[in-house]
């Protein structure tokens, strides 16, 4: 959602007509409801629930183990999935899995919060 605000300014009885307007993007809602299924030793399903009318690209981040950085494996645009399966995994390994909508070109929503799920 966009807002517009205009600037105006008066000191004592003058009014100073010069106004400037300008606008500010409010960041869209993040994915809902982030599940994280083992397929198989080597298959992660990822669900949600998309809750942004105004995100163009969604973006999944995986991090193997409990600790580390988490890297982008997958993004789409425009966010019309809702499920995402990441293959290739090693069998017995823990993953945790994040998601992150973006309104282009700046806006950003928060990211989910992260799902851990451990391969068979």
């Amino acid at each position: 959602m966009t807002y517009y605000y205009i600037l105006a300014a008066q000191r004592g009885e003058v009014y100073f007509s010069t106004a400037v307007e300008t606008n500010a993007m409010t960041n869209p809602r993040p994915p809902e409801n982030l599940t994280a299924t083992a397929l198989s030793s080597s298959e992660v399903k990822l669900s949600w629930k998309n809750s942004s009318k105004v995100a163009d690209l969604i973006m999944i981040e995986r991090r193997a183990g409990n600790s580390g950085t988490f890297e982008k494996i997958f993004q789409k645009e425009p966010i019309d999935i809702c499920t995402y399966v990441d293959k290739d995994l090693k069998p017995g390994t823990s993953y945790a899995y994040r998601l992150v909508v973006l309104k282009l070109p700046f806006n950003a929503s928060n990211y989910t919060p992260a799902v851990s799920v451990a391969t068979h």
